[in-house]
């Protein structure tokens, strides 16, 4: 954890608690951060300021949809100049994620006038983070870093759901401000499938575009086997895509970049027009080779048992 980092709640902070401006929150301990509004770094962050910084934000009281920082004009709320990178506070917030932490939530008046005080700053409780994806913006074609934070103790936060890499991760809880591991499975599947998609975008490897809810992350070797998340050896795919891929009836020849589709589903009208299709990303991202020709080979093996 980076020095200075605390979670949860503060001791004599109570949700409602009003600030007049930064120097306050750092004095009280609920914002460590002199300006930003992700207090926190690659270890961590335990809280952020929700202040209307970008206009890409959106908050509905239990649930917000956050931008990380960077890329913007500094003189505009909705103009970027600049990619965001999953760094300093971006990449604390997505430790959050991985790791559950709890974040603090401070509202400022500059936010949505439903929640926001309507002068200075309020402490709003404890948020868990969970989903974060990168985005790109219609509006100039630049990436951000997306954070949806539910508030702790709402049903969407006991039970996410949104995440479809979610019953692969650990089975934790935000309790008291610490992590509780329950049965750990797959620890680092959520950076893994942020990183996939800071690859490849929302775009499925084999049926293209696709929305972030339905996108896996696969892994080209089997993960019980390796316990390796390499992005090198990974891409999205869409949920019913990577059940097929995973069970080896689809495959991937990487000596042509199309679809290979196992004899028993090649009559089927959803999947057997995959066959021979090329794959929906750029040669350039192409994941690694050999690990992609051993599942080919694995697949036919299977597929010349069955016939």
């Amino acid at each position: 954890m980076a020095s200075g980092l605390r979670y949860g709640e503060i001791p004599a902070v109570t949700v409602g608690d009003r600030f007049a401006d930064y120097d306050a929150m750092n004095a009280a301990g609920v914002h460590r951060a002199s300006q930003g509004g992700i207090s926190g770094g690659k270890d961590g962050s335990d809280s952020i300021v929700v202040n209307g910084g970008y206009v890409d934000d959106h908050d509905d009281g239990d649930e917000i949809i956050y931008t990380g920082q960077g890329g913007r004009d500094p003189n505009s709320r909705t103009r970027h100049v600049a990619h965001q990178e999953l760094i300093l506070g971006n990449a604390g917030l997505m430790r959050a994620y991985e790791e559950r932490q709890p974040v603090r939530v401070i509202r400022g008046s500059k936010g949505d006038k439903r929640f926001s005080p309507a002068s200075g700053y309020r402490y709003d409780g404890l948020y868990g983070v969970t989903e974060a994806w990168p985005e790109i913006r219609q509006q100039d074609g630049f990436r951000i870093w997306r954070f949806r934070l539910v508030k702790l103790g709402t049903t969407a936060a006991a039970a996410p759901g949104s995440d479809p890499d979610d019953a692969e991760e650990d089975n934790a809880s935000w309790t008291g401000g610490r992590k509780t591991s329950l049965v750990k499975v797959r620890r680092g599947q959520r950076k893994f499938r942020a990183g996939l998609m800071e690859k490849y975008g929302l775009t499925c490897a084999v049926t293209g575009p696709a929305p972030k809810e339905v996108l896996h992350a696969a892994h080209l070797r089997a993960f019980a086997e390796h316990e390796s998340h390499k992005r090198s050896e990974g891409l999205l795919l869409r949920s019913d895509i990577h059940s097929l891929f995973d069970a080896g009836l689809l495959a991937i020849d990487t000596s042509t970049n199309t679809v290979v589709v196992a004899p028993r589903l090649r009559e089927d009208p959803t999947y057997g027009p995959l066959a021979g299709a090329g794959l929906a990303i750029p040669a350039s991202l192409m994941p690694d080779q050999t690990a992609l020709d051993d599942h080919h080979q694995a697949a036919k093996a299977r597929w010349a048992i069955e016939t």
